[in-house]
């Protein structure tokens, strides 16, 4: 009896501590055409982004529920690997919200600052990529009525969107 006690609490030990075979992030990106501004939701696992918070040196804690100190902190580092520019034109993404799901996934909401497109946009999304070597994320841009998915992993951090219906 005490040999299959411990072979099932030795196989529920290796279980958990595989528990977490992937490793995703996942933004979908709305340019506003009249108020020159994208919205976007960034969804990521909250235990892998509170992880990277402490191992960037700056923990955010719990991020169930955020006071103005932990907001910077996430905005900070969001906007250090999700960037979004257009002709030499850096849009910085301020925090408006944010939830987290049963599943372990936080959404965060964002709108960035006024940035004109220009007919190419440069994106950079490594979010988690420095702490995890499996992390791909994905991005769906929406601009007038083209879609754009791009995906990245740690070879292809950078990709370039030419906008083929650029309204004037």
């Amino acid at each position: 009896m005490k040999s299959l006690l411990l072979l099932v609490a030795l196989f529920a030990l290796h279980s958990t501590s595989f528990a977490h075979q992937y490793y995703f992030g996942f933004a979908e990106v709305e340019y506003d055409f009249f108020s020159q501004r994208f919205e976007a939701t960034l969804t990521v696992s909250a235990h892998d982004f509170e992880l990277a918070l402490t191992k960037n040196g700056t923990p955010a804690g719990d991020l169930e529920a955020l006071d103005s100190v932990q907001s910077v902190i996430v905005e900070d580092y969001i906007n250090a690997c999700f960037k979004i520019n257009s002709n030499g034109s850096k849009c910085d993404f301020t925090l408006i919200g944010h939830d987290t799901e049963l599943n372990g996934k936080i959404n965060f909401y964002l709108e960035s600052s006024e940035i004109a497109i220009e007919g190419i946009i440069d994106v950079e999304f490594d979010i988690l990529m420095d702490n995890y070597q499996e992390q791909q994320n994905k991005i769906t841009l929406y601009y007038l009525e083209q879609i754009y998915t791009l995906a990245f992993t740690r070879g292809n951090k950078k990709q370039t969107v030419q906008i083929v219906n650029l309204q004037e």
